[in-house]
Order: C-alpha cells, then structure tokens, then sequence
C-alpha cells in the first residue's frame, strides 16, 4: 500500500507471538527487540531523544533477554544500542496461568502468601478479606507452595490487579485492566477529597533492597502489599457501622498504594543517576496509562533534578511499542 520496499524488518523477543511468526515469514533480514526495551525506545522516539536514559517500563509481561518472562515492572540503563536492566519490582510467583491476569484475587493470595510466615497465616488474612472460597484458596496456595503453573513475576500490572482485590475494590476483571482501573478511580477519589497532592522521595534504604542475582535492585513491593492488607483488616476489626467511612479508608488505602509505588520509582531512579550519571528518564509501558501514578512519578522525578520524557500522542502501552522497534531497526540500519 506504501509502495516500500523494507531492508529488515524487526519484531519482538517472544518466539510464539504472531507477529514474530510473521516477520520470520518475510524472506527479511529479522531484528527483535527486547519487549521493555521497546517500549523506552518509543518513548525516546516521540521525544526525539537520542541520548542515555533511565527507563521506567511498566506494564503487563514480556519476554526477557534469558529466554524467561520478565514481568513488567522493569528500570532499565537504555540507549539506542541496548539497554542493561539495572532495577524491577520485588518478584512474586503468578500461579494459575492466564486466569491470573483475569482474576486478581489469584494475585493477590500470592501477594499475601508471600508476605506471610506459614501458609497458616496466609490462609487466615485471605478468609479475613473474603479475597475467595476457602478451597480455592487452599488450591491456590499448594500450587504457589509447590511452585505448580507458577512463573516468578515482576509484572507491575499484575500488582495493580492484586492491591485491587485486596481491597475488595475488583477481585475479577471483564476486561484487560479493569482492576487496575478501579484501584486508580478508587485513589483518585480520595486525592481530589483530600487535595493532596504532593510525594516523598524515602530514604532509599527503606524502598530497595539489592539481593538479585544479577545485582538489579528491587523495588520492596511487599512493604506496600502488607501496609494494604493492615488497612483493610483494621476496617474488618473495628467493625464500623458507616460504609461511607469504610470507602474512605479503602480510597486512602488505594491512593497510599500510587504514592508508595511513585515514591520507590523515584528513589530508584535517583540510586541509578547516582551510579551513571544519568539525569534523563522515560517513562513508558501500559501502567503509565494510570494517569494518577504517571503525575506522582514524574513530579517527583523533577523535584529531584530529572530530565523526564513521557507520551503524548504515541500510546504507552503495547498500541505504540512498533514505534520503538522501528527506532531500533532505523538506528541499526543507520549503523551498518
């Protein structure tokens, strides 16, 4: 329709994608871009950046650099060579498949499992949330326990779909991002009801740790899965008659989530200039839809002296990832 006549053509990691199936089809020299990586070179490509950056990209999974999935909650050092992935979300098991990304009560028996001492106290937190029916639960945890159709996941969206459900907010989705939705409606309810509107960068002991194994520093994700379980255990503890009061504290809770979430963002981003140098970061992937953590993340990236690059008119989400992978064939090409 074009009337082109392409040099290469390039596609993702994942070897089962459709579109992969097609590019390898084309008789074309096949490049394939990093799934996370191409979504910071669309951010970097809409803001005609051709520099270093330090690329927050969060959204759903994608097929990593070693052959395994990596979850979506990813930092990464990127330029328009390659990109080393310094930092992510603390990991957590996803059992059940693709239900998992449905189901959200499924993440978040995980979340809790992973926060607990004994499956004991696991299974007495899930009963205390109604997050399901006592044998589901109890299939959910062997499965985590045993490690049985569970993969280890950093997958921001799915956080969002488990702090949803502990909440009681949407333990289930009809459709692709619902609960993570609703959890950011439900925080953007109370920022508007309490008209604050500012963040902290913590000291960033307190938000990272550095025990993976390839030297990447987590984001401490379970210090905000167990401060949302507290606030919906305390609403059940004390009992209170007035549910306009209950969804005030069910609202801050959603919105601490945001903050804490932004907060650790920031905090790695400041840790990785420190280390490199580099002042520029961009953020992309389909979690920076959620208009709220987007806002919290970028002021508090330029209260700290960053350079920051988001979307405008190119979708952060998987709609705008060819526009990266076409930056990374055009540089290629540009290079041979």
């Amino acid at each position: 329709m074009l009337e082109v006549e392409p040099s290469v053509v390039v596609c993702d990691m994942h070897p089962k994608y459709n579109s992969t199936v097609v590019a390898e089809e084309l008789g074309l020299p096949v490049l394939k871009a990093q799934h996370h990586y191409a979504h910071i070179l669309s951010c970097m490509a809409e803001n005609d950046w051709m520099e270093q950056v330090i690329g927050v990209s969060f959204d759903g999974t994608g097929y990593g650099t070693d052959g395994t999935i990596w979850g979506g909650g990813e930092i990464l050092l990127a330029d328009l060579d390659g990109f080393r992935r310094i930092g992510s979300i603390e990991p957590f098991l996803q059992a059940g498949g693709d239900l998992s990304a449905k189901e959200g009560w499924r993440i978040a028996v995980s979340l809790i499992w992973q926060i607990s001492e004994s499956k004991d106290e696991a299974m007495q937190i899930i009963q205390k949330l109604g997050l399901c029916k006592e044998k589901e639960a109890k299939v959910q945890l062997a499965m985590l326990e045993r490690k049985i159709n569970a993969v280890e996941s950093t997958s921001a969206g799915r956080l969002f779909d488990g702090i949803s459900a502990i909440l009681g907010i949407r333990k289930k989705s009809s459709f692709e991002g619902e609960a993570s939705m609703a959890l950011e409606f439900a925080a953007e309810a109370y920022e508007k009801r309490s008209g604050e509107k500012k963040i902290n960068v913590l000291d960033g002991q307190k938000c990272l740790i550095e025990s993976a194994d390839d030297g990447r520093e987590l984001l401490l994700t379970s210090r905000l899965v167990r401060a949302t379980v507290e606030v919906v255990s305390n609403i059940g503890e004390n009992a209170v008659a007035e549910d306009t009061f209950d969804q005030d504290l069910i609202e801050k809770a959603a919105y601490e989530f945001h903050k804490g979430l932004a907060e650790q963002i920031v905090t790695a981003c400041v840790h990785a200039a420190e280390k490199t140098g580099c002042r520029t970061a961009a953020l992309s992937g389909g979690v920076f839809q959620n208009g709220l953590l987007l806002r919290l993340t970028e002021d508090g990236l330029i209260a700290n002296g960053f350079h920051v690059l988001t979307h405008q008119m190119i979708p952060p989400n998987d709609g705008g990832i060819a526009l990266g992978q076409a930056f990374y064939g055009m540089n290629h090409e540009r290079k041979e």
